[in-house]
């Protein structure tokens, strides 16, 4: 191979002078203009969702079907599509376990297994004709995620980024919440062909929710060192035509040291109060719960972050609100962790203003 340029102490200096850093220590990475801005108002400025990996059933949950109750042990006989080597066993339609009852206020019907929800519905806009083009979950989390179920593309939260800017240039336009991978992991928040900076940032709940978040230098030497390497990137950049790709690691670092200053204080709910921290159901010390992490959520809408999503993935594929493999009876845990956040969210957002554009 042909040996690489080395950097010299003379290239450095003449780096350092053209670029006005010299011994300032500017910090240009983090300066007010850096990072895309909106280009142009709307209502709506935060996003928040909530999913749930493995997907629950719709007619145990918020999708009443009153014919199921009727026909309730009708045999519907063997699957048309079933594979040679299944065997031929009639199917028989099953009613849900759990009662439906309506919210007060609008008549929507929700399951006993989401109470709180119920008593919230008022505020939701619900959907019952959303369908998926493939039946595997790793291809249709695909799909609700970025449009494809096979060719990976960019994610929703990517393109809110891209499109709509940042409010605040210190924290990631877009941020996942997430202890455990959903299908597919991280192509579910890529920013594939769209700059690196789109990506989703994963947050993982607990101690140490993102890697090397305590700076390992003094602040002010940190600033230098960045400087430096911003102003060697700019000079780099300039000579390969603005190269997206560059760009998109130019401002990676500068979001990465506002993670630094700005996560710390962001992800801490300890500081909630003793209402708000009641309101979740978070007992005290909780930083890892789903309650924990619909907090976290409305945290970082608060700062500034564009797109937040919470992921309930509890673990192995087998290990999620998919039932087709289990009980239905599993509703009940998973229904149980995440009924009263959800709720506590959409109170919490209302409180404090954010509801109408969130």
């Amino acid at each position: 191979m042909p040996n690489q340029p080395s950097i010299s102490r003379r290239n450095v200096l003449h780096t350092l002078a053209g670029t006005g850093i010299g011994l300032l220590g500017a910090n240009t990475i983090c300066r007010a203009d850096a990072g895309p801005r909106a280009h142009h108002s709307a209502k709506a400025k935060h996003v928040i969702v909530l999913y749930m990996s493995g997907g629950f059933s719709h007619v145990d949950t918020f999708d009443p079907k009153p014919r199921l109750l009727r026909e309730h042990d009708v045999s519907i006989g063997p699957p048309i599509d079933a594979e040679p080597n299944q065997p031929k066993k009639d199917r028989y339609l099953k009613a849900s376990n759990w009662k439906f009852r309506a919210n007060r206020q609008c008549g929507t019907e929700v399951s006993d297994l989401f109470p709180h929800m119920r008593e919230v519905m008022h505020e939701v806009a619900l959907i019952r004709s959303m369908h998926s083009d493939h039946r595997d979950h790793g291809e249709a989390t695909l799909q609700l995620h970025t449009g494809s179920t096979n060719t990976p593309m960019p994610s929703l939260g990517a393109w809110l980024s891209y499109g709509l800017g940042t409010d605040n240039t210190k924290l990631p336009g877009h941020i996942v919440i997430s202890e455990h991978r959903p299908y597919n992991g991280p192509l579910v928040w890529d920013a594939n062909f769209l700059p690196a900076v789109h990506a989703g940032v994963r947050v993982v709940p607990g101690d140490t929710p993102l890697p090397y978040l305590k700076p390992e230098s003094p602040a002010d030497l940190q600033n230098i060192e960045l400087d430096l390497l911003d102003a060697l990137n700019r000079r780099h950049l300039e000579k390969r035509n603005q190269d997206a790709r560059l760009a998109g690691r130019r401002e990676t670092f500068r979001t990465a040291h506002g993670l630094q200053e700005l996560a710390p204080q962001v992800l801490d709910i300890s500081k909630e109060s003793k209402s708000t921290l009641a309101l979740y159901g978070v007992d005290k010390g909780d930083q890892k719960s789903y309650a924990a992490q619909c907090i976290m959520a409305r945290r970082l809408i608060e700062a500034g972050v564009r797109f937040v999503e919470v992921i309930d993935a509890v673990g192995a594929c087998r290990d999620n609100w998919d039932a087709a493999h289990r009980d239905i009876g599993s509703h009940e845990k998973y229904a149980k962790r995440v009924d009263q956040p959800i709720a506590a969210l959409i109170r919490d957002l209302k409180q404090r203003g954010l509801f109408e554009e969130t």
